[in-house]
């Protein structure tokens, strides 16, 4: 990989915003490990989504539809992607793939 084709890798990841893992990120995953009982890396997951002021998680390694403060567990592949960022996915009728 050249320097110029590395350089534009590292700003398309950086412009996602990427939490860092600081003091604060470390304590709120301790917080949700208590709470929750995840393991290290879920909570930090989970830490992250909530400092970051996420409403929605996806991943498919936490209970579908699950709310964790203010941040809801997505499992993208029982969802239809309409339904991903709607900012209220599951009640009222939200349609769950087969």
């Amino acid at each position: 990989m050249t320097r110029r084709t590395g350089s534009q890798e590292v700003r398309a990841l950086v412009s996602w915003n990427p939490v860092t893992v600081d003091e604060a990120l470390v304590e709120r995953a301790w917080a949700v490990q208590d709470r929750w009982g995840f393991s290290w890396w879920d909570a930090l997951i989970v830490g992250a989504a909530q400092l970051s002021g996420c409403r929605s998680l996806l991943t498919e390694d936490l209970q579908d539809g699950q709310s964790l403060g203010d941040v809801r567990v997505l499992n993208p592949f029982k969802h239809i992607p309409q339904d991903l960022g709607r900012s209220d996915p599951l009640p009222g009728g939200a349609q769950k793939r087969g």
